[in-house]
């Protein structure tokens, strides 16, 4: 009797030691894992937002909630991301918390660092300077005080300000590029969460129009230290060249009237004329010095008959042609 209890004892030891072994190993693997993966610094920014199509001036809040993008930009780098985030903006406060995972610790505990908020059918917006980003804490950037968005970048709602709705392709530029895609989509019917749907109500109709409309001969675009002015860079074309970039006009074909943009890299004396198919000017309808910008001027060919015409801008010895369809 003594020796059966003293193997049920000994069985019982012999189970203990061997769940104690395996739960030191596992706590061992555990305290390893944890060593091998570092724990990265963080920084929680409360951002307040809003964009122009989603704006309700009767509450002086969102329509909808909706998500977007925010980037942290050191002062001394500001064209590298140094850290991005994406966050919900609440329709009743238009704030929403974004919190970044710094790539390092810095020696004092904070990073200086440009504010930039993004949206998919909105002009994104630098906040005016650099902001201390404290690390391990809570931080705020308030985009609907006018005076802290990069020079002025915003639309003034009346007790808000927001960011200008209409980038749909999102190049920096509000212009007629953006124009075709809303009114392409609101042939189609298109609904649903598109970027092309300005105010939120997932439909692309003429609401979204007027929006984009009141905005497109602004010559609207991204403003930051990076590029101050918004003036349109082209990577691919060296700068000598690129003193102009001449857009297709819209509507193409048109019946009567149709519009033309183009963009000048400096300030420069611009000649903007139509010519026949024989090669005959027909129309002159720049023929000025122009600062450096986007630049739009409309064309009614309501006297002019059926036909192809041919766009074409000079200026210091360089010319683009277009070519352009009307039919009645």
């Amino acid at each position: 009797m003594k020796t059966q209890n003293l193997k049920n004892r000994t069985a019982i030891v012999s189970k203990i030691f061997k769940a104690l072994f395996l739960f030191s190993a596992f706590f061992i693997m555990q305290v390893s894992k944890a060593d091998s993966q570092p724990i990265y610094p963080y920084s929680d920014v409360k951002i307040k937002v809003g964009t122009q199509g989603l704006y309700d001036a009767a509450t002086a809040f969102s329509k909808v909630n909706d998500t977007f993008t925010a980037e942290l930009r050191t002062e001394k780098n500001p064209e590298d991301v140094y850290s991005s985030a994406s966050g919900e903006i609440d329709k009743n406060t238009m704030e929403g918390n974004f919190r970044f995972r710094l790539p390092e610790s810095s020696a004092n505990g904070f990073t200086d660092c440009y504010i930039v908020i993004k949206h998919r059918n909105s002009l994104e917006v630098w906040s005016a300077t650099a902001v201390r980003i404290f690390e391990d804490q809570f931080n705020e950037m308030d985009f609907t005080v006018a005076g802290n968005t990069y020079g002025n970048n915003s639309f003034n709602a009346g007790k808000r300000s927001v960011m200008h709705s209409g980038d749909v392709n999102q190049d920096g530029f509000i212009d007629l590029e953006d124009y075709s895609l809303i009114e392409n989509d609101v042939w189609n019917f298109t609904n649903g969460y598109v970027a092309s749907d300005l105010n939120g109500d997932e439909f692309v109709d003429i609401e979204d129009l007027s929006i984009i409309e009141s905005n497109i001969d602004k010559f609207l675009s991204v403003k930051s230290p990076l590029n101050p002015e918004g003036i349109r860079k082209n990577s691919d074309v060296p700068v000598s060249e690129n003193r102009i970039v001449l857009n297709q006009n819209y509507p193409n074909p048109f019946n009567p009237s149709t519009t033309i943009s183009f963009s000048l890299a400096a300030e420069s004396p611009v000649k903007l004329a139509v010519y026949d198919i024989t090669g005959r000017e027909v129309a002159t309808l720049v023929n000025q010095n122009l600062q450096a910008g986007v630049h739009s001027v409309n064309w009614n060919a309501a006297n002019f008959t059926s036909g192809v015409y041919f766009l074409r801008i000079n200026s210091n010895g360089f010319s683009e042609t277009k070519q352009m369809n009307l039919i009645k």
